[in-house]
């Protein structure tokens, strides 16, 4: 529980600046257009997740952006274990 809310304190939804974990949208409309510039650092619980989708080839990282179920999308290290683990 601890780890949930602390996630859902750590992301907030769009603003003017937001937070490194969360996609940036680099044209108006969200999602796959969306570049990741900072991941998440710890694993995010597999029961936690709804989907997911890769960023962008043209953004400068790679990244895989998880989507809970509560809608709040978290960038995050398509090179990590745990990430790989997520996605299979």
């Amino acid at each position: 529980l601890f780890l949930v809310v602390s996630v859902a304190l750590a992301v907030e939804g769009p603003s003017a600046a937001p937070e490194p974990t969360q996609p940036r949208d680099q044209n108006v409309d969200p999602g796959p257009n969306s570049c990741c510039f900072d991941f998440v650092r710890r694993p995010i619980p597999l029961k936690l997740l709804k989907s997911f989708y890769y960023t962008s080839g043209r953004c400068s990282k790679a990244a895989v952006v998880f989507v809970t179920k509560k809608d709040v999308k978290m960038c995050a290290d398509p090179s990590e274990q745990w990430v790989q683990d997520r996605i299979r």
